[in-house]
């Protein structure tokens, strides 16, 4: 009779911790943030509002226990504006959909888990929460407050953080790559990027590496925020250079306790690759004299050689989809969106009622077309939602100028001369200034402030459907100004002008002095409640000694 042994069981194993519990530590610096804005201090601004940083993210392939984390803490809804899990590629390519990333990036991407998706990711998701930001405005303010002038105008989306992250974890199938994560903050300052890598080795579950990976997230959002928020507090003013170092963050105590609490195995590593505001580059660091953000940004793009097609820059062109440096140029390096003369947001823009022109100089013409405009524009598409039956949402309308600082004959406008027009507008607490490289045509203006509504004098409108602009073929024409409909969800609002050739003189040309083809009719309205008889030559003229 043989003996029998008893089999010797091992003890269980604990089970894993749930993918909802949240690290102490993680846990009071998303209370801290959701409760003081993110910042080290509840410093108020000038409208007696706590300051508060407003996240966006867009996740693919893992960090969505981060997601969890976020909205699991009270007041959540004080900072994140949306939050977009994407898991297969398709999902990935309709996140970022950016025309220029879907025609040259995503038909040649190799990988959806690397630092160039990552920042693409927080980049889209930067321009979502623009968009939410100021959309939740509307909801918050109704028609009573706008129309009795009680709406607070001097909300801004200076604090907007846009967080992408993408990752390759454990599956049922062994990968040959590497474990790995990548984490990128994008705002007007700059980008972030942080990569963390996990050990193959170390029999972690898909749950306990997404934990490690959102845990990094959560820190580098938080923690960015945190700095650029205090920068400004401190020093009174963004107009500084808000450059990081590795050694800066790489020290940082919520960093050294990620270290030593979630990257526990042998392999795991935690590595900064970007820590930099790209499109702030200083143009000669051996200069002594302190350069402004908005000079900065200007220098960017001084070396590059325009190669417009020569139809001026009140005109669109069969050629601009092949011209142009909106085509060429990312959109931070291509619109600059400024209120009360300080930065607001790099790359796009709140205002979507916008008048453009040289202002040398701005006058009361040029600031009365753009109240008239912006009054007619809020009053007529909130009388359409009330006859439609619609909800009471006020329609919410911001209003800008618009500076193109590139002329497609004359090239780039000197640096003083911008930021000499520029400071006409920083005691204007109503109205934005949004400043565009490489973008003098209307088809390339809209690509880059889609779904506005474009502010065009009498003689910007002649010259919009003159086919003489389109290499003298109408067809041509129509297609461009369709697509700037269409495609762009932009239009434009016609003002007139006195005529200078007739002898009467109240003689006005409107809108309806201009042969609009049926096809495009949609695309242009007439602004026949306002008239200002004055311009920017008659202004310099008598200023001539």
């Amino acid at each position: 009779r043989g003996d029998v042994f008893p089999m010797m069981s091992l003890p269980p194993k604990p089970p894993p911790r749930s993918a909802t519990h949240i690290p102490r530590d993680v846990f009071e610096r998303i209370q801290k943030f959701h409760n003081a804005g993110g910042a080290q201090t509840t410093k108020p601004l000038k409208n007696g509002s706590a300051s508060h940083n407003k996240i966006s993210l867009n996740v693919a392939g893992g960090c969505a226990s981060a997601i969890q984390w976020l909205l699991a803490v009270p007041n959540a809804s004080r900072t994140i504006l949306c939050a977009n899990v994407l898991y297969s590629r398709e999902s990935v390519v309709h996140a970022l959909d950016d025309e220029n990333e879907k025609k040259k990036k995503n038909a040649t991407r190799e990988s959806f888990c690397d630092r160039e998706t990552s920042k693409d990711l927080a980049r889209a998701a930067y321009r979502k929460a623009i968009e939410t930001h100021y959309t939740k405005k509307s909801y918050k303010f109704g028609r009573k407050e706008e129309e009795s002038g009680n709406a607070k105008w001097t909300t801004t989306a200076r604090h907007i953080l846009g967080v992408g992250a993408t990752s390759a974890f454990v599956s049922m199938s062994p990968k040959r790559g590497e474990h790995r994560c990548f984490v990128s903050v994008y705002s007007k300052f700059g980008v972030t990027t942080r990569k963390v890598t996990l050990d193959k080795e170390s029999e972690r579950s898909r749950a306990e590496e997404d934990r490690v990976a959102s845990e990094c997230l959560v820190r580098a959002a938080i923690g960015d925020g945190e700095r650029w928020m205090k920068r400004e507090e401190e020093e009174g003013e963004e107009d500084d250079d808000a450059s990081f170092s590795e050694r800066e963050d790489g020290e940082d105590e919520s960093w050294k306790a990620f270290r030593e609490g979630a990257l526990t195995c042998k392999d795991d590593r935690l590595e900064f690759l970007e820590y930099d505001a790209p499109w702030f580059e200083k143009a000669n660091e051996k200069m002594n004299t302190k350069k402004s953000l908005l000079e900065r940004w200007l220098d960017v793009g001084r070396t590059m050689n325009y190669s417009g097609d020569g139809s001026g820059s009140s005109s669109s062109s069969s050629s601009s989809d092949d011209k142009g440096g909106a085509s060429r140029n990312t959109p931070e390096r291509s619109v600059y969106s400024m209120h009360g003369g300080k930065l607001e947001t790099i790359g796009c823009s709140t205002a979507n009622v916008v008048l453009s022109g040289s202002f040398n100089p701005v006058h009361e013409g040029h600031r009365g077309m753009l109240e008239a405009a912006t009054t007619y524009l809020r009053e007529k598409r909130n009388r359409e939602k009330t006859e439609g039956g619609e909800d009471e949402r006020a329609f919410l309308a911001t209003p800008a100028f618009e500076l193109s600082i590139s002329n497609a004959d004359k090239g780039q406008l000197e640096t003083n001369v911008v930021v000499q027009r520029a400071k006409q507008f920083d005691s204007d607490g109503q109205n934005r200034l949004i400043l565009t490289r490489d973008a003098p045509l209307f088809s390339q203006k809209a690509k880059l402030l889609p779904n506005t509504t474009f502010v065009v004098g009498y003689d910007t409108a002649v010259r919009l459907v003159d086919p003489k602009y389109y290499d003298d073929n109408a067809d041509v024409m129509v297609r461009e100004l369709r697509k700037i409909k269409d495609a762009q969800n932009c239009a434009f609002l016609v003002c007139g002008r006195k005529d200078d050739t007739s002898s009467s003189s109240n003689a006005f040309k409107t809108l309806k002095d201009i042969r609009v083809p049926d096809a495009v009719s949609d695309v242009f309205e007439a602004l026949e409640s306002f008239r200002m008889d004055i311009s920017s030559t008659e202004i310099r003229q008598k200023l001539k000694p």
